[in-house]
């Protein structure tokens, strides 16, 4: 015989959330209608198991899957976090003050002074690559530089 489920099933959840309740209210009210002590965390745990969650925004334009996934030692890094910030900017969505919005915009001014552009790789996190050392056809070819966006998809070929 199976086991008694201890947490809400996917479409009891699915229900408080048409509700409006947090997940503490969820958490309270479970207790109270049925005498089981669960945990926000479990909660959180049936919806991504049941697909009821959102999966984060991917940025292809600024964050080249090419590029593999990102580490989680380089996840906090700055130029990531502008990177993600231009793909939204692009995608005309909201930053998320406008503070961000001009640090964006002091970060795109000052990589354009300085003539680089942003290159990813696991081993070396995030490199700053001046502009000057690409050969001219790469810095046309789509498959390595979109205008617009300070990103080298790819190092080009030595």
């Amino acid at each position: 015989m199976a086991r008694p489920r201890l947490s809400p099933t996917p479409e009891e959840l699915a229900k408080y959330d048409a509700r409006g309740l947090s997940d503490d209210e969820i958490v309270a009210d479970w207790l109270k209608r049925t005498g089981k002590r669960i945990k926000a965390k479990t909660l959180r745990t049936v919806r991504s198991r049941a697909g009821m969650t959102d999966k984060h925004e991917r940025y292809d334009d600024t964050v080249p899957p090419e590029w593999g996934p990102v580490a989680q030692e380089h996840d906090a890094d700055t130029d990531l976090k502008r990177l993600r910030q231009l793909g939204r900017r692009r995608r005309g969505l909201p930053l998320l003050s406008d503070a961000e919005d001009r640090y964006l915009d002091n970060w795109l001014r000052r990589l354009t002074e300085d003539g680089e552009l942003i290159f990813y790789a696991r081993t070396m996190g995030f490199v700053r690559v001046p502009v000057a050392t690409i050969p001219g056809d790469y810095l046309v070819d789509p498959d390595y530089v979109t205008p617009g966006i300070p990103v080298l998809r790819r190092l080009p070929k030595s």
